[in-house]
């Protein structure tokens, strides 16, 4: 069996910050590229409330448009499932997508 890799976030989550921030594209065609290697990412839907993070988080509205571009792109690019949910559902959801691995 081949081992599993968990990225929290990707090159293409940080191109999409830039974009976001700065309206610079520039990361995106290597970003892409590097997130279309993975077999499968789990694209969880922003449906939990939300909370602040020690000054790191700009806030729902930022992760709401950020989630759009994400969205935008898991259209276009590799297997990609949604993650809803809270708890053990969310959790289930996870495990039920990999379980196709």
């Amino acid at each position: 069996a081949l081992p599993i890799l968990f990225c929290d976030g990707s090159a293409l989550l940080t191109a999409l910050y830039s974009l976001h921030y700065f309206e610079d594209g520039s990361l995106l065609a290597a970003a892409r590229a590097a997130q279309g290697r993975y077999q499968l990412t789990l694209l969880l839907e922003p449906d939990l409330p939300w909370a602040p993070d020690a000054g790191l988080r700009d806030g729902p509205g930022v992760r709401e448009a950020v989630h759009s571009l994400l969205e935008a792109e898991a259209s276009r690019l590799g297997d990609w499932v949604r993650i809803r949910g809270s708890g053990q559902a969310r959790l289930q959801c996870a495990k039920d997508a990999m379980s196709r691995l």
